[in-house]
């Protein structure tokens, strides 16, 4: 068993790291939280990564890209909202609900980002992917983040979910994505087609990979235990899933632990094909534990979008997906060898976090960590690589494990209570 005084450390330090890095400025979240702060000297990935995502502030040593990314503003959001909850942060309580609250009012109110209906092409409820777009950019895996930490702010601080009319937003979405994920899923063009969207060139995301669809499966399974889902979603969370096991084989160890997000989501929200679903979610998890080295408990990095190795500890594809969907596994199956090997993830993903006092990363955890060299590296990529240090993806679902198990939780049993 993992000490908890080294997950409460683990967890003030990544506080502080949110309030101090200049990823989030000002610090109060006013203004929302920025997409990563970039730290990369080649100069032609620079020149790429800034004209593509539009804004950035230069540090000089490293540089913030302002993207304010709805998926990335929630995740940090629901984050803060989770440590006012614990006794070791009972002396900042306030400080950390005003932060979260300022997050959440930039995202309804201030930002732009949610359509209340001033977009005629994208649906009512649905969040563009980034301020800072010329562009309706609605992407599968970015509002399903964006559906289901609203649905767990609905569950645990109601009253904020009020203030925020979460529910009536939520259903909204919840309703457009499984539209969207609908067509998209069942178009025909998929099983030929790897990179097929939505054929009504809306919804953006390749279907058949768990990174989207998992990912779209989760939230929709939130949204039917809340509620507030189509009568329809359990079959297509049911065909999708039947999907997934009959592509297990081809699925890389980062698109498993996606898939195990959403199937074991289905399992402990959808009352049909419970049975089948917790037997999927079981293969998928073992799956991921035949992947993990005995010695360090890593996973190779295999994303495509990142530098791969199985001496890579990928923290923005891989170890934070693996390490949350065996969280929620373990709500349904707590086998002692899931959750030793759970922990022993969770102890390397602890041992790494930066602890130097360089202020853009002091408490972070950075995209990627080299075990041969010890130290974070391994390359970088267009949005991975140890230079991209994410608010969300990386460093607040991290987060987020870690305060949920000082709590003796997970957001499965969250949203099943």
């Amino acid at each position: 068993m993992i000490r908890q005084n080294l997950l409460e450390q683990a967890l003030n330090d990544s506080l502080h790291w949110f309030q101090d890095s200049t990823v989030m400025v000002p610090s109060n979240g006013f203004w929302g939280i920025a997409e990563r702060i970039f730290d990369v000297p080649d100069p032609d990935l620079r020149k790429k990564v800034f004209n593509t995502f539009n804004s950035f502030t230069d540090y000089g040593s490293w540089s913030v890209i302002e993207s304010r990314r709805p998926d990335c503003n929630f995740q940090t959001a629901y984050l803060f909202l989770l440590a006012s909850q614990l006794d070791l942060f009972k002396d900042s309580r306030e400080k950390l609900l005003e932060t979260a609250r300022n997050l959440l009012d930039f995202l309804y109110f201030r930002s732009g980002l949610l359509n209340r209906g001033v977009s005629e092409r994208a649906p009512l409820g649905t969040w563009n992917w980034s301020h800072t777009q010329w562009q309706t950019k609605l992407w599968f895996d970015d509002n399903a983040w964006t559906l289901a930490i609203p649905l767990l702010i609905l569950k645990q601080f109601p009253k904020e979910a009020e203030r925020l009319e979460i529910k009536f937003w939520a259903e909204k979405l919840a309703g457009s994505l499984s539209d969207g994920f609908t067509r998209a899923f069942h178009c025909g063009e998929c099983f030929l087609n790897q990179d097929c969207y939505d054929p009504a060139g809306l919804w953006m995301g390749r279907p058949l990979l768990p990174h989207w669809g998992g990912l779209v499966c989760f939230a929709l399974s939130l949204a039917h235990s809340a509620g507030i889902g189509k009568k329809s979603d359990e079959q297509l969370i049911h065909e999708y899933l039947c999907y997934v096991r009959s592509a297990i084989d081809s699925l890389n160890v980062s698109e498993l632990a996606y898939a195990l997000i959403g199937t074991s989501a289905a399992a402990a929200l959808l009352p049909e094909s419970r049975d089948l679903h917790r037997e999927l979610a079981t293969v998928l998890a073992d799956r991921i534990l035949q992947r993990m080295d005995p010695e360090s408990g890593n996973v190779p990095a295999e994303h495509y979008e990142a530098p791969k190795g199985s001496h890579l500890v990928d923290t923005i594809y891989t170890v934070n997906w693996v390490l949350l969907g065996l969280q929620n596994f373990l709500a349904l199956h707590p086998d002692p060898r899931f959750r030793a090997a759970y922990e022993k993830l969770l102890s390397l993903v602890l041992r790494i976090q930066d602890h130097s006092r360089l202020k853009p990363y002091h408490g972070c955890w950075r995209g990627m960590f080299d075990l041969k060299s010890g130290t974070w590296g391994g390359g970088n990529a267009y949005e991975g690589g140890s230079g991209s240090i994410y608010s969300g993806w990386t460093n607040a679902p991290i987060a987020i494990l870690i305060a949920l198990e000082l709590q003796k939780t997970s957001i499965l049993q969250i949203s099943a209570e």
